[in-house]
């Protein structure tokens, strides 16, 4: 049986993917939760370059996860989420229909800050900043 890691906003993080192996990395770009807690292009564009930078492949949604999560596959495989430091974010995600079962990952496997650094973004961020 696959097992499918949902990254969140929080989980950008190398250490995420090596504590199991998983068979597919997801990240989704919910409208509902953008429209609650919406993302500045700054923040869209550093999430965008913290997925780039993961060393597994991560498939990016954008879309409603219900439906991400159900008509992208046959059979549902398990899926994992590290529990949100974001109380709001984890009420969200506890929000979702029955038929998307949710099983937590403790978040405290991941508090050691990456190794990675985030070169693109932060080349081109600081190049800008100095004319702001």
């Amino acid at each position: 049986m696959s097992k499918t890691l949902w990254l969140q906003p929080g989980d950008l993080n190398p250490q995420v993917l090596q504590v199991e192996p998983w068979d597919e990395v997801v990240y989704v770009f919910d409208p509902d939760w953008l429209a609650k807690r919406p993302h500045s292009l700054k923040q869209t564009h550093f999430i965008c370059e913290a997925l780039a930078s993961l060393p597994t492949p991560v498939t990016v949604y954008r879309g409603n996860p219900l439906k991400v999560f159900s008509t992208d596959r046959e059979a549902l495989s398990p899926l994992f989420v590290v529990e949100p430091r974001d109380i709001e974010l984890s009420g969200h995600l506890a929000q979702q229909p029955s038929s998307v079962t949710i099983n937590w990952l403790p978040n405290s496997v991941w508090l050691r800050d990456p190794d990675q650094t985030f070169k693109r973004f932060f080349k081109d961020w600081n190049a800008v900043k100095k004319k702001i």
